[in-house]
């Protein structure tokens, strides 16, 4: 039962600081910072014994390095942008489709969601 409770204590804290590292910015400051807390963590949890925790807070700070290079970032501007460009081509085409139907709130609606998609690609792309 406690080795259960490590291993769900230590599962717990590899998903919540992968979860952070995937949502970082490219802030220099803000991964030193994610980097300083993981580190003190991994040394309080083998100071106090507990193995499977550290390994755990040792895979999230492999991930925090990896997120945290330029590469890493570039990457995830990429798949951001891509994503909102697929985004805008469908919103596009629900206002084409909108427009042969040729009702008009249909077409407003579908123009608003347009513009909103791309102001969307337009903030990721300045990211």
């Amino acid at each position: 039962m406690i080795r259960f409770s490590r291993l769900l204590i230590a599962a717990t804290a590899t998903l919540s600081f992968a979860s952070m590292a995937a949502t970082q910015q490219a802030d220099p400051k803000e991964c030193e910072q994610k980097r300083a807390g993981v580190t003190a963590e991994v040394q309080k949890a083998k100071d106090a014994g507990q193995n499977d925790r550290a390994a755990g807070l040792e895979r999230a700070l492999a991930e925090i390095n990896v997120s945290c290079t330029e590469p890493g970032q570039k990457a995830k501007r990429d798949r951001r942008v891509s994503q909102k460009e697929k985004d805008v081509t469908k919103r596009q085409h629900e206002l084409e489709e909108a427009q042969k139907e040729g009702k008009a709130d249909k077409i407003a609606k579908r123009e608003a969601k347009l513009k909103e998609a791309q102001d969307e690609l337009a903030a990721a792309k300045k990211k």
